[in-house]
């Protein structure tokens, strides 16, 4: 008679403790999704991997300004990319055939050259 007293109390211990452990994680998930759908207010898109990057054109005498693209809350938006202070360094790197000459250096370039005719003129 004991033991059976014995084995109920612990089955009533387990079952007790595990509905315990199930219903915090439940109400975790539920507190999650809940959190998700009323809050809209994410900055960062689907993925969890952009933030709003800087869309204005910061220029100087020196600064590189490189057009960029990327995605907010499922819009294709423009931005710059503005190197105001190029002397500081200026550090580009690429797996072979990404782009790095035809993107940066083409653009730092042909930016320099237009800044110092218009500073000859």
């Amino acid at each position: 008679m004991k033991e059976t007293i014995t084995v109920i109390v612990a089955a009533y211990i387990l079952f007790t403790f595990t509905g315990y452990l199930l219903v915090l994680a439940g109400g975790t998930l539920l507190s999650r999704i809940i959190k998700n759908k009323l809050n809209s207010q994410d900055i960062f898109n689907k993925e969890n991997e952009t933030f709003p990057q800087e869309e204005r054109l910061l220029q100087d005498e020196y600064s590189i300004n490189l057009p960029a693209q990327y995605f907010l809350k499922d819009k294709k938006r423009k931005c710059w990319i503005n190197i105001i202070n190029p002397f500081r360094s200026l550090l580009v790197l690429g797996t072979p055939g990404s782009g790095k000459s035809y993107f940066v250096i083409r653009h730092l370039i042909a930016q320099h050259i237009q800044k110092a005719s218009h500073v000859c003129l």
